[in-house]
């Protein structure tokens, strides 16, 4: 590690030269960075905004778990049987399906390793769930795995002495002249923001990798922490390529608490209510809509304990995603709607127990979890709702997770790494598997590199233009501060809160045209005036400020590709439908 400065916009900056910079420190930037150390690169170094922005230690639902490649008794599995059941069920490519399944077992005895606590039976083998008809690929540590996964990888950075740069958020990445390979990036320093001349703080290096998770907000409903605020906007400005942008798992989530509702909290079959605006006039509403065969009502909520997402090839009159349809309409029309584990659901006659009490037997640990995030089922009810839960597509990579920008390497949520559809516990897996493949790429490219270190001056050269662009765009959004806000002016915070209800609005699960375009009006106009437009109330809105900037280019790019699915003639598929 080197530490230099330049002098840019009347100002001194520092510089901090690397290896590689790992941004992001989820399950996937540790892993990430953990397998780099492991094979002997230690000129590296995790840049993190805030802990609480994890998605990973964040996640919660009623059933999670791990996809890996089986090796429970006489499976008979293999990266090449792996890969083409990720390729046909998940509709994913067969090359990015082949480098996942290869690095399978290696990145999950990284885990156990680690000492994730994996269950196993009495011959000792980690005890595998086959959930599909072909083979025991699915294992759990409980509701809690993925944060389980986070702090046994967190605790191994720290052991390590991995470096980590914090609170510095991502504003800007640098490439070469001609674009084709990243150079570099540019950081605001959370704790400086009031200092104009610590506020930014450059990084050279040869690698970067991007872990940073989902597009946070492009949606209102996502289960992420409102904390969380991906990268992918840098990226699509420096002309990194994305696919796979019209594809997300969305299902039922509780709301605030951003706990997925599947497994034991379906299986329970509890009521579902919905309430008007002001918490009054109840209805029972999917039973309205099955008052006739009540009892398919209820065989499709056991469903959804498995079939948690909605899909469309679920959509029908008989299938378990028409509860996501009949939830979304409720919402739609202003109304609440709850999950009520207190009494049972009418004319449900399976049990004579209650909800809750089904819930406790069925999984204390999902009982708990409610009661942990507030909830008493005994005696409140859930407020739900659909919400993204992980984003299928992203950046585009090839096989070893490099982007179309060399030295630019995407991974986990950050990457378009699932295809349409993926296998429950796919999308954890493959924060764990695309590290693996990441970091192996970057240590061959060290004992043979492509491309060395860009010395300090060509780097000042290419760094002062973007700059003294942030610096005067941080001047110019902080020179409203304390001043009475003109008529066109809005708040920086209303300004966050309204895009993503009015993509909930648009494209959320039901896909509209029209409306879709009128979002994609708004959103140029913002990002052209976004530092005159909006209102700070504070010097910490610098960080939302670059948060939504990088925000709105995602909703350019995300809006633009479903819109141009649309153009193409593309139908209702995977998680949305489509309106004529």
């Amino acid at each position: 590690m080197i530490t230099e400065s330049i002098f840019a916009g009347g100002i001194r900056n520092k510089v901090t030269g690397l290896d590689t910079i790992i941004v992001g420190a989820g399950a996937a930037g540790l892993s990430c960075a953990l397998t780099l150390y492991d094979l002997g690169i230690r000129d590296i170094a995790l840049l993190i905004d805030s802990p609480a922005g994890s998605t990973s230690r964040a996640a919660r639902s009623g059933s999670q778990s791990y996809y890996r490649m089986a090796d429970y008794g006489n499976e008979g599995d293999s990266p090449y049987r792996m890969a083409r059941d990720l390729a046909s069920d998940a509709i994913m490519d067969g090359d990015i399906a082949y480098a996942q399944a290869a690095h399978s077992a290696r990145a999950f005895y990284r885990l156990t390793g680690a000492g994730v606590p994996f269950p196993f039976d009495e011959k000792d083998e980690y005890e595998s769930i086959k959930a599909n008809k072909r083979r025991r690929r699915q294992i759990s540590a409980g509701c809690h795995t993925s944060g389980l996964i986070y702090e046994k990888l967190l605790e191994q950075v720290s052991e390590r002495g991995i470096p980590v740069f914090a609170p510095m958020q991502l504003v800007r990445l640098l490439t070469d002249e001609a674009g084709e390979r990243v150079i570099g990036l540019i950081a605001l320093n959370l704790e400086k923001m009031n200092e104009r001349h610590q506020r930014f703080v450059l990084f050279i290096c040869r690698n970067i990798v991007l872990a940073t998770g989902g597009p946070g907000g492009v949606f209102h409903s996502e289960a992420a922490p409102i904390t969380h605020a991906g990268c992918h906007g840098a990226a699509f400005s420096i002309g990194a390529k994305g696919m796979g942008l019209t594809e997300a798992s969305i299902g039922i989530c509780a709301l605030r608490r951003h706990i997925r509702m599947n497994g034991a909290f379906q299986a329970a079959v509890p009521r579902f209510v919905s309430v008007d605006a002001k918490g009054g006039n109840p209805r029972e509403f999917l039973y309205e809509a099955f008052s006739d065969h009540p009892d398919t009502l209820y065989s499709l909520q056991a469903r959804k304990a498995v079939e948690w997402a909605f899909d469309v090839k679920r959509a029908r009159s008989d299938a378990s995603s028409l509860i996501d349809l009949l939830i979304h309409q409720e919402i739609r029309a202003g109304r609440h709607v709850f999950m009520d584990y207190r009494v049972n659901p009418r004319e449900y006659q399976e049990s004579v127990s209650l909800p809750y009490e089904r819930l406790r037997e069925q999984s204390e640990e999902a009982y708990q979890l409610l009661l942990d995030s507030g909830i008493d089922p005994k005696r409140n009810a859930v407020e739900v709702g659909l919400m993204v839960m992980n984003y299928h597509g992203g950046l585009m990579t090839d096989a070893h997770f490099e982007s179309n920008i060399r030295h630019l390497f995407p991974i986990g949520e950050t990457a378009a790494r699932l295809g349409v559809y993926g296998p429950e516990g796919a999308s954890l897996a493959s924060t764990q598997t695309s590290a693996s493949c990441a970091a192996m790429a970057i240590a061959r490219d060290e004992r043979c590199p492509k491309d060395p270190l860009l010395d300090m001056e060509s780097f000042a050269a290419l760094a002062k233009e973007p700059l003294q662009q942030l610096q005067t765009e941080a001047d110019t959004f902080l020179s409203s501060l304390g001043k009475p806000p003109a008529a066109s002016q809005i708040g920086i915070r209303t300004i966050r809160s309204d895009l993503g209800r009015k993509m909930d609005q648009a494209a959320l699960v039901l896909r509209n045209t029209e409306k879709m375009l009128k979002e994609l009006e708004v959103v140029r106009y913002l990002y052209s005036h976004l530092s005159s437009l909006a209102v700070p109330a504070s010097r910490a809105d610098l960080s939302l400020y670059f948060q939504i900037k990088d925000l709105l280019i995602s909703d350019l790019v995300f809006l633009q590709a479903m819109l141009n699915y649309r153009e193409q003639g593309g139908r209702s598929h995977g998680c949305f439908l489509v309106t004529d």
